[in-house]
């Protein structure tokens, strides 16, 4: 009974000794006192429990021995490293830290982007290696950090510097507000997008490649448009650079065609709205439009 009692004790304290080498990562102190605290009680447990089978202050003299050997191995093999800037602190260290800085990313071609190779995630806490004259640590500068995608050319053609667009991390299932703030020239049919992001710097400090969507956002940043979705094969007298537009109707079984702007599209849906407010001119939610209007004529009778 002791003995399986001892055991189960031991368990604790290991895990609660992984768990205090976790959160001092964190920095969470007072997460770490409070398991301190649960180490402390499990220790006197388990000195009860000896004292029933054996000579408890052999026992405390040995872990209090065993103790001090710890501190002194820790001493001895400690340096204190100081930075000399406030930043995120990254465990991750692949190499790529000279390369994939911001004041660089005019440099960067897509070729290069496509053959960076994953060297790790994360550093597991419990089986920390640190290897000297080589880097196990690092400081994130700033609170913005930049996303770069290689896309075709014919894709997001028209962003440009300056735009906002939504960024979606999958690896998080988050949603981004990012602008745009560089454009490569065309790499043989390809392109470098840059987008600055300054939220979740956290979260997406120990990713070097990530699965991103970039969403086409409002100018403000807010990423919402609000009108009716189309089809753009349904639009005739499409002007793009305009934003303007017509789709045809049907009311009372005849074809009525309605002038509407474009607020946002892509190369299969466009979001519209009305460009005429009188009743005569507004495109309704419930509107039927034809969804093929090639060579329909304003009056055409619509089965």
């Amino acid at each position: 009974f002791f003995s399986e009692d001892l055991l189960k004790l031991d368990k604790n304290i290991e895990e609660k000794i992984r768990l205090v080498i976790h959160e001092s990562s964190k920095n969470s102190f007072m997460e770490i006192k409070s398991i301190k605290d649960d180490i402390n009680g499990l220790m006197l447990k388990k000195a009860e429990i000896m004292g029933s089978v054996g000579t408890t202050s052999g026992f405390l003299e040995a872990k209090k021995q065993e103790r001090e050997n710890l501190l002194n191995n820790i001493n001895a093999n400690k340096k204190e490293v100081i930075s000399s800037e406030a930043g995120l602190i990254s465990f991750s260290v692949d190499g790529y830290e000279n390369v994939l800085r911001p004041d660089l990313i005019e440099g960067i071609t897509p070729q290069m982007l496509e053959e960076i190779k994953i060297k790790e995630r994360k550093k597991v806490i419990n089986n920390f290696n640190v290897t000297a004259g080589k880097a196990f640590a690092k400081v994130i500068r700033g609170l913005e950090c930049r996303i770069a995608v290689v896309l075709d050319d014919d894709k997001l053609a028209d962003l440009k510097k300056g735009d906002w667009v939504l960024v979606r991390i999958n690896e998080l299932g988050r949603n981004i507000k990012g602008k745009v703030s560089y454009r490569s020239e065309s790499f043989d049919g390809k392109y470098i997008l840059a987008v600055t992001i300054n939220e979740a710097i956290n979260e997406t400090a120990h990713l070097r490649k990530a699965n991103v969507d970039i969403i086409r956002c409002t100018n403000d940043g807010e990423g919402i448009y609000r009108g009716l979705k189309v089809p753009m094969s349904s639009l005739i007298d499409v002007d793009i650079k305009k934003g303007t537009a017509r789709i045809i109707l049907v009311k009372a079984n005849r074809a009525s065609i309605r002038d509407v702007e474009i607020i946002m599209h892509d190369d299969e849906y466009a979001i519209i709205k009305s460009s005429d407010k009188t009743q005569k001119g507004t495109v309704s939610l419930y509107d039927t439009y034809v969804v093929n209007p090639e060579n329909i004529q304003e009056g055409q009778v619509i089965n």
